[in-house]
């Protein structure tokens, strides 16, 4: 799961010079050969990046894909990224870690006939309610676990941080757009 800040840096005879954009690439030192530069229209800035965070990607689904999980780049807008700043915000605050085993992973039986999952002392949600209803888990193929614990919060809260990073940089004038993706 990926976040990118997408620059359009095309420039057109009618730009004003300080509204030009050089773009450059080099392999080795060296600069690349047979890339027309003038015809590269945009810049992708890696922002974000997520692993197994499956609430995320179904809010993702839902509030800026329209339902749709195919893997395709959306755009976020900005007032989006302030709702979910407030979900992560309302989550957080309604969920009290305490202790408890989290997921560790799995392996196959000694029979080679079922997996067993492992699970080690950690932190869990004392009562899951305000999470499950504001940013529930999304089963799925490649999504991981779907334990509310420490790592579920601690993705919200990276989620929020990075967020909050964005919106001050647009309000900062820092230019570019904000796409989610997910490849699975």
């Amino acid at each position: 799961m990926y976040a990118y800040r997408r620059l359009h840096v095309k420039s057109f005879e009618h730009d004003r010079s300080d509204e030009r954009y050089s773009v450059h690439i080099e392999r080795g030192g060296q600069p690349v050969k047979g890339i027309r530069l003038d015809h590269i229209s945009h810049v992708d800035e890696e922002v974000m990046h997520w692993r197994t965070a499956n609430h995320i990607h179904a809010w993702f689904v839902d509030n800026v894909q329209g339902g749709y999980d195919n893997c395709k780049f959306y755009h976020v807008r900005w007032e989006l990224l302030d709702v979910l700043i407030g979900v992560c915000d309302e989550v957080l605050a309604g969920s009290e870690l305490v202790s408890g085993h989290v997921y560790e992973g799995f392996e196959l039986s000694s029979d080679g006939k079922h997996w067993v999952e492992h699970r080690k002392p950690g932190l869990v949600i004392k009562d899951p309610t305000t999470a499950r209803t504001l940013m529930p888990y999304r089963a799925g193929y490649f999504f991981g676990n779907c334990d509310y614990d420490q790592w579920y919060l601690g993705a919200i809260t990276e989620t929020r941080d990075w967020a909050k990073r964005m919106v001050n940089d647009f309000h900062s004038g820092v230019p570019g757009k904000i796409y989610y993706r997910s490849s699975w």
